[in-house]
């Protein structure tokens, strides 16, 4: 899943993108509320949230189809392989 960060912000209700997505018409979104006075840090944090979001999908996995491999078999014949070629 592609993330795109866009800044902006939120009045009443609505929220209010500084510039538009190029090539979006629609979709799904997550809103981070930065405190206020924070916007200096705002790039820091967006980073931060998406760095988060990779390392929990990462550590679930991320399902692209097809069929489940086995991490660890697959490290333990690289292994042997190594091996073999020494």
């Amino acid at each position: 899943m592609a993330t795109y960060t866009y800044q902006g912000t939120y009045q009443d209700g609505t929220i209010i993108l500084d510039e538009k997505p190029d090539d979006i018409t629609n979709g799904r979104v997550t809103v981070l509320f930065l405190a206020a006075g924070d916007d200096a840090n705002a790039e820091t944090c967006a980073h931060d949230y998406v760095v988060e979001r990779l390392i929990e999908q990462m550590e679930t996995g991320i399902d692209f189809g097809g069929e489940h491999f086995n991490r660890e078999a697959i490290y333990d014949r690289t292994i042997i392989r190594e091996d073999r070629t020494r």
